[in-house]
């Protein structure tokens, strides 16, 4: 075979990695965890991010849970599973390794048709915990920034078009790279559904 012909490499440059988790100590602090974001509602009635369509609950900017004591084995569990992320991805910060601090932690109350809005945030990484859901609720979804013109589906791991859905569970963390939009489908059901959001820097 001449070099004219000769296959080189085939570079795959653009792909998005969301890692999952399970938190199997979960259930040790569920009941906890689901009691103080309700007092924290009940204390603070109002609701953080003022630009929202949907009006989803959320305390972001108006408590923050790196204070709170109970919020503390989530945190902890976290930042292990944000750490091995990073060390996995071997993500770099300029010439140094990567390090992700916790920048900061908010609670998202969804009650039944709730929604959240395709949004991203402004960190470098960051999580969703699932606290407590019903079975077969509103699932997270995340879209590629990339919008394919035609029906192009790959028979690989490479996926570079499209949107991924993740049922929630509780105990279940969602890692991901902050500039990755995602949503969250209406609710349907009945009883509340809590997750932990947070931003690494």
């Amino acid at each position: 075979m001449d070099m004219q012909n000769k296959f080189l490499n085939m570079d795959t440059w653009f792909p998005e990695t969301i890692a999952v988790y399970f938190n199997i100590n979960h259930e040790e602090y569920e009941t906890e965890l689901i009691k103080r974001c309700v007092e924290i509602q009940e204390e603070n009635k109002e609701r953080g991010g003022k630009n929202w369509v949907s009006k989803v609950y959320n305390t972001n900017n108006i408590v923050e849970l790196k204070n709170e004591k109970v919020f503390k084995p989530v945190l902890d569990f976290q930042q292990k599973c944000v750490e091995k992320y990073s060390d996995d991805l071997q993500m770099m910060y300029g010439d140094d390794n990567y390090n992700p601090k916790l920048l900061g932690s908010w609670f998202n109350t969804y009650f039944k048709n709730d929604f959240q809005e395709y949004h991203l945030h402004e960190s470098i990484i960051s999580t969703i915990y699932f606290v407590t859901c019903d079975k077969n609720d509103s699932r997270t979804i995340f879209k590629s920034q990339r919008y394919e013109t035609h029906p192009i589906n790959y028979g690989t791991d490479y996926r570079p078009a499209g949107r991924a859905f993740y049922e929630p569970t509780p105990g279940k963390l969602l890692v991901f790279r902050s500039h990755l939009e995602h949503c969250v489908e209406q609710k349907t059901t009945e009883n509340p559904r809590i997750t932990l959001a947070s931003n690494y820097l």
